[in-house]
């Protein structure tokens, strides 16, 4: 079973989810509190959302290739926890060798680049400890078989487990005690509710973050926080093989009636998204710019080219191994032309919506649709967006009302069947 991929909005990774004040870390030990049974990825932190200080989901503004290959931690991410001294990330078999335990089925399944939390305990203690696990891998792989790369702790379970940072800080010491011990902190937040302090620029990298807060019964319940998490990335080796359910793909004999559909006709071919490349490259379409995608991953800013005319791609990659664009799925086709004599894509998409419409057509079209479009008015544009994430798909167009023309045309659809 693979856990629910975790996504980040813009988009993949896109897709981004954030962890406050995260810490570093390797390592010598839970419960898991998604919000299924099947311990789907989580985004809850205890910390407070306006000190979030970095996402492991960066894929959007940093591109894919950002993940591959290792990154060496700038903090010290080691810790004693119940006597034994592990400094992050580090196998999840080592906690286990030390007795502690979960709940959580750990043959379920995380996808490239993502991570979720875990509660662990020991010695049949009802207090559980939150650690993250996270694959830094580009391929798919088992709960037991990922790092833990954070844990969590605060003042009031020091009642239960002995915990400390390497150079001997605990949960609750005071602000004075860390910065005397650590030095100046990368950075600080001061409210009405809480300071907090971190070591460290990200979770990339090695992080280690404090909150104190300052209302006097959460101070009493132990809720002061310390945070140590180091994300590592560890790379894949590229397959070439092709995947399996690729050959699954039955092309449609006709366009859908709505955007639902996720389906358009380019150049007399009708395509329904997500499809397999292959499909676009044996009618003449040929990769001109992409990356190699991790496993259920999806890389933006893709090209394919045909005759002059460019499309902007999103590749997905639905196989369990890091492979090439050209053995994954387009997910989403963007078509533009906003210069005088940019080629005109022979694009039609549900609704008879192309690139000769005017304005009123175009909305006469989108307001018999079934589906709810948002219109966002500018000075001299207009946009109209559909997303409907439980179907996984999606539509956007974009008039210039000064050249009173149709210049952006884009659709999706990234739900594979069984994927």
């Amino acid at each position: 079973m693979k856990l629910m991929k975790l996504t980040s909005l813009v988009g993949v990774l896109t897709l981004s989810v954030s962890l406050a004040l995260s810490g570093c870390g390797g390592g010598s030990g839970t419960e898991n509190e998604t919000t299924t049974a099947d311990a789907a990825i989580s985004e809850e932190s205890t910390m407070p959302e306006d000190v979030t200080t970095a996402s492991v989901e960066t894929e959007e503004t940093e591109g894919l290739n950002n993940f591959m290959g290792t990154n060496q931690a700038q903090v010290d991410c080691s810790f004693k926890l119940e006597g034994k001294s592990y400094t992050l990330p580090f196998a999840y078999s080592q906690l286990e060798a030390d007795g502690w335990t979960t709940d959580i089925d750990m043959d379920q399944e995380l996808d490239a680049y993502t991570y979720t939390f875990i509660h662990i305990r020991k010695d049949g203690k009802d207090e559980t400890i939150s650690v993250d696990l996270f694959n830094g891998t580009g391929n798919t792989q088992k709960l037991k078989d990922c790092k833990v790369s954070a844990i969590e702790f605060t003042e009031r379970l020091t009642q239960s487990y002995s915990f400390e940072l390497g150079n001997g800080i605990k949960p609750g010491d005071d602000q004075a005690t860390v910065t005397a011990a650590m030095g100046t902190p990368t950075n600080t937040s001061d409210s009405d509710s809480y300071s907090s302090i971190y070591y460290g620029e990200s979770r990339d990298s090695g992080q280690i973050g404090f909150v104190w807060w300052k209302d006097a019964e959460t101070v009493a319940n132990g809720n002061n926080q310390l945070t140590v998490s180091y994300y590592q990335r560890e790379g894949s080796a590229t397959s070439n093989e092709v995947p399996a359910y690729l050959s699954e793909y039955k092309a449609p004999s006709a366009m859908g009636g709505d955007f639902d559909s996720s389906t358009f006709t380019l150049d007399g071919t009708v395509y329904q998204l997500p499809c397999p490349v292959t499909e676009f490259t044996k009618n003449g379409w040929t990769i001109t710019d992409s990356e190699d995608i991790p496993a259920g991953r999806e890389s933006y800013g893709g090209y394919m080219e045909k005759n002059g005319v460019k499309l902007s791609v999103n590749f997905y990659n639905y196989a369990d191994y890091q492979t090439t664009a050209e053995n994954c799925a387009v997910s989403e086709i963007e078509a533009n032309v906003y210069g005088e004599n940019d080629p005109v894509p022979n694009l039609q998409i549900p609704r008879g919506i192309n690139f000769n419409m005017k304005q009123a057509d175009l909305e006469s079209a989108l307001s018999g649709s079934s589906v709810q479009f948002n219109k966002s008015d500018g000075n001299s544009s207009v946009s109209y967006s559909y997303n409907d994430y439980d179907i996984g798909a999606d539509a956007y167009f974009y008039y210039d009302t000064q050249s009173d023309r149709l210049c952006s045309i884009k659709i999706g659809g990234d739900h594979w069947p069984g994927k």
